[in-house]
């Protein structure tokens, strides 16, 4: 944005001169060197020249997706006026500072989709100062479940690949995530907990096997084979499913697995933010 218009005057003088010097003599040649450097400048620093600007004047959320947030997001409703501001705002420039892909039979990309992913990890990172999650710059987006290298014969419906910093997924079953949270499982929440943990190895992570299970389905309901059939991988990652839980059954967390519930706020900074969730 900012890039932009601060080329468009520079563009305008170099089509000035490039006439004056067709039409009155090469000597104005000269003159075009320094519109020319400074356009090139304008093009290598664009991105950090945007990204300035917009963290200074974010664009608005759209109203669409605020009346989502009031409708669908418990988190986001008991926020203050303050840190509901907050919220959209982080929305916004995540939405802005990432590349999204639509891929197979989708030629652009649903406000929706966007809007839940922003969601996802503007609730996950709302203790952190870090909410751009920069090594996942990535999204690519189906309206379909997919193959991917990594799992040619697995049609499924998200997933993350780290050596890249990619993140995929089925928009159709991820706004079901969205829509109905106890029903669906929120795969937005999940693969980009799956990131955080990647993202902050050194963070005092709790190490969740196969005994974890039993009190994440008492939880939300939600037993490891329906995880499973949900995204269609082969391997599901018991601590991301806990911070989905989190996030997505915070009652039931709080009630059930205290002591877990505890510690996953604490190492996120949430405490302040989930007590009130009811």
């Amino acid at each position: 944005m900012l890039a932009r218009l601060l080329a468009i005057p520079l563009v305008i003088l170099v089509f000035i001169f490039l006439y004056l010097a067709w039409t009155q003599g090469g000597q104005w040649a000269i003159y075009l060197a320094p519109p020319l450097i400074l356009l090139a400048v304008i093009y290598v620093f664009s991105p950090q020249l945007n990204w300035w600007y917009y963290l200074r004047r974010p664009p608005k959320l759209d109203r669409r997706l605020q009346q989502l947030l009031l409708k669908r997001s418990s988190y986001y409703q008991n926020l203050s006026v303050a840190d509901k501001k907050k919220f959209r705002k982080r929305m916004s420039l995540y939405m802005e500072a990432h590349d999204f892909q639509a891929m197979g039979d989708m030629d652009t990309i649903p406000a929706d989709a966007l809007g839940v992913l922003a969601h996802a990890v503007a609730e996950l990172t709302f203790g952190q100062e870090d909410f751009l999650l920069d090594k996942f710059e990535k999204i690519i987006l189906y309206f379909h479940p997919f193959p991917s290298p990594q799992y040619p014969k697995h049609l499924h419906t998200s997933e993350l690949y780290a050596e890249d910093g990619v993140l995929l997924f089925s928009v159709p079953h991820l706004i079901r995530g969205f829509m109905e949270p106890t029903r669906y499982f929120s795969l937005a929440h999940y693969e980009y907990a799956k990131a955080l943990h990647i993202l902050y190895p050194d963070w005092r992570w709790p190490i969740l096997g196969e005994s974890s299970w039993e009190k994440l389905e008492r939880i939300s309901g939600f037993s490891k084979d329906a995880i499973q059939r949900f995204i269609n991988l082969p391997d599901i990652d018991p601590l991301a499913v806990a911070v989905h839980h989190l996030f997505q059954f915070t009652p039931a967390f709080r009630l059930h697995w205290p002591e877990m519930y505890e510690r996953l706020a604490a190492l996120l900074g949430q405490e302040a933010y989930l007590k009130e969730v009811e």
